[in-house]
């Protein structure tokens, strides 16, 4: 039995078990096949998500379904939050079907070729914030980057050196653009004396920044980093390179 393995075992290694391998995919199957199920189940805006055992093949993930069971995602639920939660599942599933094999009970299921999707492997670059993207998808990306890469973007100031931040937490606003002028992705909207931060999204609702962490510094509000960092007019979010 294996669970988050990075490799394809052989045909050769598959054959020394008498009844075969099986792996604890945290999926529902056929969805989401690859190294990082739950991070791009999270990213793409899944409602639900969970666990499914199968009979190990010479195939990425694509062996006979043994066993499956579904969970809801929570609306602010991050990747790692969710990966907690889905260990004890995954491994009660895996008690179950080894018991049915071990009884001659076990009976798999294909899985259906057409709902193939996949999640490959998450590199530094999947962290970066898009800010044209819908502020729900950014919502989405913050909630699928941790705990990594860690989603985040960059801080730019007339005459300051770009500033790396992470984004924690965050929160549509909805039609908050209505009636403004020169809307950009990722302009900051900041209301002097008011707590909040928020930034523009490429398709007319603006992102509250609710967390985030400055290079170098530690976790903190937004209401905090504000009182430490002028923004002004003319602060913007975007990629290192404006």
């Amino acid at each position: 039995m294996v669970a988050a393995y990075g490799q394809i075992l052989s045909r050769e290694v598959l054959e020394i078990a008498s009844k075969g391998g099986i792996n604890v995919h945290a999926s529902l199957l056929p969805k989401y096949r690859g190294a990082a199920p739950i991070a791009w189940a999270i990213y793409h805006g899944e409602q639900e998500t969970g666990v499914t055992i199968i009979r190990m093949s010479t195939a990425l993930d694509a062996g006979d379904i043994l066993a499956q069971e579904a969970t809801a995602i929570g609306a602010t639920e991050t990747a790692g939050e969710l990966e907690t939660r889905l260990g004890p599942l995954g491994g009660r599933l895996a008690l179950m079907v080894l018991e049915q094999i071990a009884a001659g009970q076990s009976k798999g299921v294909p899985q259906d070729k057409s709902k193939v999707t996949r999640a490959p492997k998450l590199t530094k670059e999947h962290g970066l914030i898009d800010w044209t993207r819908h502020a729900q998808q950014i919502c989405n990306q913050i909630r699928a980057m941790q705990p990594w890469p860690t989603p985040y973007t960059f801080l730019h100031r007339p005459k300051e050196t770009p500033l790396r931040l992470i984004v924690f937490r965050a929160a549509v606003v909805p039609d908050a653009t209505l009636g403004l002028k020169d809307v950009k992705a990722g302009m900051l909207r900041v209301v002097p004396g008011d707590d909040h931060l928020c930034v523009e999204t490429g398709v007319g609702d603006q992102l509250e920044i609710l967390e985030l962490q400055p290079a170098g510094k530690r976790r903190m509000a937004a209401v905090e980093f504000l009182r430490g960092y002028a923004i002004g007019d003319g602060g913007q979010f975007g990629g290192e390179t404006p």
